[in-house]
């Protein structure tokens, strides 16, 4: 369907306003989409956010907040599956000042990266050339960083390798999740677009290419990424917990007969410490009490569990769990 957009085109020279076409997804993308509209020089005049999946999933709600906002901004919304030829005659008679992209998940090329006049930016939520791709901050978590950030990058038909405008970096604290970073990085990177923008497009901030001897790409993560590895450190086991708890989550198989193969689900876990057993006892894998507490013996410590769920149940205490399922403890997971 072709949407009539002729109503935005008024220039920037007439208006001193920049004319901005948004893209963006998820969680990530809100806070700079509001950032945007608070700028009284950017005029947002379409935003294009993904269609909604014919299964319900997580971002789906995000989605619609990003639709809901914009249209409350009097912007014309659009959810294509694709960025195909026709989207692109369509940006292209709004003749954008800028098109400004955030977490939304597709390579786009470089015909439509340049359709506005001052170019295209993305906010992506890492220290370039680090961890490009479309998962920094799991993988930042995951690779037991100490220091993350935001780049504000000028965009090119590569994955996330344009040249650099501007970063602001953050410190990862030991508890924090995917959740709690993506909070963080979403507002920092609405603050170094409000703050950065105008400057690169007056030239006041000089864009520097990547340097390519740096880069490293993001692992992707899916399902089987929550699939516990007990030959891992604790603090490894630790930091994939705190990357994918909200999904795909912790979780490993429990044998409890030789064709009873159980998916366990580690709801909510911790880092062991001061235990009085001679772990050197155990395997990697094998579940163990103290305290009243269960633990599961790593490579070279032990994680404490403090919630599991076996799949199809409720979420229980690990206390609750046992009295359930005596025959857990002294079982090797796998």
């Amino acid at each position: 369907m072709i949407f009539d957009l002729r109503k935005h085109t008024i220039a920037k020279e007439d208006t001193g306003i920049f004319k901005v076409v948004f893209m963006g997804s998820g969680q990530f993308a809100i806070p700079i989409l509001k950032s945007i509209i608070d700028n009284k020089n950017l005029n947002l005049i379409t935003t294009i956010t993904k269609p909604y999946s014919k299964q319900s999933t997580s971002n789906d709600s995000y989605q619609n907040e990003i639709k809901e906002i914009s249209i409350l901004n009097d912007s014309t919304v659009l959810q294509p599956k694709k960025i195909d030829s026709e989207v692109t005659m369509q940006i292209t008679s709004l003749e954008p000042d800028l098109v400004i992209v955030a977490s939304y998940g597709e390579i786009l090329s470089q015909e439509f990266l340049d359709i506005p006049k001052y170019g295209s930016v993305n906010v992506h939520a890492s220290l370039l050339p680090e961890l490009r791709g479309a998962s920094p901050i799991q993988n930042a978590i995951i690779q037991n960083k100490k220091e993350t950030g935001v780049t504000l990058m000028k965009m090119n038909s590569g994955l996330d390798t344009g040249d650099i405008i501007s970063q602001s970096h953050i410190e990862i604290q030991p508890v924090d999740t995917t959740q709690s970073l993506l909070k963080k990085l979403s507002k920092l990177g609405a603050e170094l677009l409000t703050k950065d923008l105008e400057k690169w497009i007056s030239k006041e901030i000089t864009q520097e290419p990547q340097n390519p001897q740096e880069a490293t790409l993001c692992q992707l993560i899916d399902r089987n990424d929550g699939h516990v590895i007990w030959l891992r450190t604790s603090q490894e086991i630790f930091n994939y917990y705190r990357a994918l708890s909200e999904w795909p989550g912790l979780f490993a198989f429990w044998r409890k007969t030789e064709i009873d193969l159980i998916r366990i689900k580690l709801i909510e876990i911790e880092l062991a410490n001061n235990l009085s057993l001679d772990l050197s006892e155990y395997e990697p894998g094998t579940v163990f009490v103290e305290n009243k507490e269960m633990f599961i013996r790593t490579h070279d410590n032990a994680i404490k569990i403090n919630k599991i769920q076996r799949d199809g149940k409720k979420i229980m205490d690990t206390q609750s769990f046992i009295n359930g399922n005596p025959d857990i403890v002294n079982s090797k997971l796998i």
